[in-house]
Parts: structure tokens; sequence; C-alpha cells
């Protein structure tokens, strides 16, 4: 979907399911079996430049963290159609886990996190108790999914990359961190821990990051509330150089406009809140 901050309204995107035939472009895996069509379910998203386009104009492409139908790693081209934007699918990659959140790399490769908790169905003492529940992978058309070492965390969730490629930060759901990570040198530089739960990680104009989640989640919810229940939420600026952090909201103990919040996405003097609950994108101005 696409959202007109002016205009306040959603459209749904145009997709073209195969890939662009007078380009050649096929990306991902060559064993991809195909668009997936309707069964697309996605989770998290990543939209970045692409070092290998052969026209003259820079390649936006977005990789879809997809459940629908098949665990796999959905690739799409985002662009220009008049005033508004589409979508053309070139390919995938079908993993045999699932994924939560992708950060795709210019070479057309991507970082992904595979938290494990989940499978332990009802188990939310492994899922919320902030030891090692996952770890964080690294794709390449030429070597395939690799586990990065050192990356095994407490539910690891939101990633991004810098632009360049070199440094990794992501998220540690339940242990309430951010970790750094030096890709080149193959090995952690840092760690920040937040005073919420950061579930997805986005990048600003001034290259600083952001980190928003809920404040926590506990099993003792109310009869036919589902469990975990989720309670407030925080949204944190983040310096990715020196490691250091401040909050930009603490909503701890106060009526929140939007549950379950997820990512935060700043916008001029304004931050977007979405969320993995409800039915809402909430806007919040930032203090000056």
């Amino acid at each position: 979907m696409l959202f007109d901050l002016t205009k306040k309204t959603f459209t749904k995107m145009v997709v073209h399911d195969e890939p662009s035939t007078d380009r050649g472009d096929t990306w991902g895996d060559p064993a991809c079996p195909g668009a997936p069509g309707e069964a697309l379910l996605p989770h998290g998203i990543s939209l970045s430049k692409r070092a290998d386009s052969t026209n003259s104009k820079s390649t936006m492409q977005l990789y879809v963290v997809n459940h629908g139908g098949r665990q796999s790693m959905e690739m799409f081209e985002l662009r220009r159609a008049g005033p508004s934007w589409e979508l053309a699918w070139h390919g995938c990659f079908v993993s045999k886990q699932d994924y939560n959140d992708v950060a795709a790399l210019s070479d057309g490769g991507f970082i992904a996190t595979h938290p494990t908790a989940l499978r332990a169905q009802g188990d939310t003492s492994n899922l919320l108790g902030g030891q090692a529940t996952g770890y964080v992978v690294r794709w390449t058309a030429a070597s395939g999914e690799v586990e990065i070492p050192g990356t095994r965390i407490g539910y690891p969730n939101g990633v991004v990359v810098t632009p360049d490629g070199r440094y990794m930060y992501v998220n540690a759901w339940t242990a309430r961190e951010v970790h750094k990570y030096d890709l080149k040198e193959g090995k952690e530089t840092g760690v920040i821990k937040l005073d919420f739960m950061p579930d997805n990680l986005t990048w600003t104009s001034d290259h600083h990051i952001l980190a928003a989640g809920v404040v926590g989640a506990r099993g003792d919810c109310p009869a036919g509330s589902g469990a975990p229940c989720i309670q407030g939420f925080g949204v944190a600026q983040i310096d990715p150089a020196k490691m250091e952090f401040h909050t930009l909201f603490d909503w701890q103990g106060k009526i929140s406009p939007i549950s379950g919040v997820s990512v935060a996405l700043k916008v001029a003097n304004s931050i977007y809140l979405g969320a993995f609950q409800g039915d809402r994108i909430v806007k919040l101005a930032l203090k000056k």
C-alpha cells in the first residue's frame, strides 16, 4: 500500500508479477519457483538502491519478507508510474525457516533475522526470557544463505545496514538491546541497552537511527485477551557512530494512541508510527 502524507489516504500498489523481459532482470535464487501472486503475506521490508543497474537511473529495490504460501524473501523493483509508484517482481529466495526483518544490500544480497522462539508453541518464557533465541544471516547469489557468526541474541528482530555495507545494526527484542556489527571484520563492535523492547530500525535523513517498540510484554493477561499482552511504547534516536541514544517518546503508563508499536519513521518534524497490531498509522509531532 502507498500512504499519501498530504491527503492521508491509502492506495493499493500495482504489482507486475514477472521480471522485466526487456532488461532480462531476474534477481535472487535461480531456483525461485515464481511470483507469489495473491499468496503474498508481507512482514519486514527494506528499500535501497541497487548497484548493478544497467540503465542510467538508479534502480530502487524493495525486499519483502513473505509468510504467505512459502517462507521467502520476495524481490521487487520500485518504479515511477505517472504521479504514483508501482512494483515489478524480479525474483525470490525460499528459506527453510521464517524471517522477521531484512536489510537489502546494493549487490543484490540481503541481511535478515531468523528469530526461533516462536516455534516453541505456547512457550512464552522462551520468547520473553532475553536469552539467545535466533540469529542473523547473510544471503548472496554466490554463497546462498550463511549464518553470521556471533549473532545469536535474544529474539533478533529489526535490522539495518549502512549504505556502504560495512556495519549492521540489529535489535535483540527480548533483551532490549541494539547491537552494532562490523560485517567486514566479522565481529560485534558495540551494544546499547534501551528501556523498551526495540522492534524495527529506520534511518533518518541526518544518518541517525530510530528504534521503536513496546515497553513490555507480560503473560498475566486477562482471560481471552491472548498472550503476551503488550503495554506502552518507546521511541529512541541512536547515534550509530558513538552508539549512544536519547529518548524521543516514552509512552509507559499512558493511554497509547496505537497498540503494538513496531516502527518509527521520521519525516520532516514528525514521527510516523506503525504497529504489528491494529489498523492505523499514528503521526506524532517532535518537540522543537
